[in-house]
C-alpha cells in the first residue's frame, strides 16, 4: 500500500468515517438475512456470496463548490477483495462499490460498477 499522505486527513477521515462502519453498511446493502445477494452492473446480474470480502481501495473528502448535493464523502469498495495488478488500476474479484456520504456522515446512495474508478 502507498503511504503517500497527509496524516492529519487520513485521521480525521477515519474518525469520521471509520473503516468498520463503511463496510457495515455495505454489508447491510448486499445482504439482507444473512443471504447472497446480486447487484446489477451493465444490465448483467452478478451474485455476491454472503460475507465475501469487502476491501476499501479509497476514502474521500470532496469540497463541492456548486451545492451539488451528492454527498461530500465517497468511499470505493472492491468486492470480493481487492486485487493488484502490479501496474495499472486495481481489480476487484468481482465488482465495485462506491458509496457516497451525507454530511451526517450516513450513506445515502450506491453505485455498483466493474472497473476502478
Amino acid at each position: 500500500m502507498v503511504q503517500n499522505h497527509d496524516p492529519r486527513v487520513e485521521s480525521l477521515l477515519d474518525e469520521l468515517l471509520p473503516d468498520e462502519k463503511i463496510k457495515q453498511d455495505l454489508a447491510g446493502i448486499l445482504w439482507k438475512d444473512g443471504e447472497d445477494g446480486s447487484v446489477e452492473i451493465n444490465e448483467v446480474w452478478i451474485t455476491i456470496p454472503f460475507g465475501c470480502p469487502l476491501d476499501i481501495t479509497t476514502k474521500a473528502y470532496f469540497k463541492e463548490y456548486y451545492g451539488i448535493n451528492f454527498g461530500p464523502y465517497k468511499v470505493q469498495i472492491a468486492i470480493g477483495g481487492a486485487l493488484e495488478t502490479g501496474y495499472g488500476p486495481i481489480e476487484a474479484k468481482l465488482c465495485f462499490a462506491t458509496l457516497y456520504y451525507n454530511h451526517e456522515y450516513q450513506w445515502f446512495t450506491v453505485d455498483f460498477y466493474d472497473k476502478w474508478r
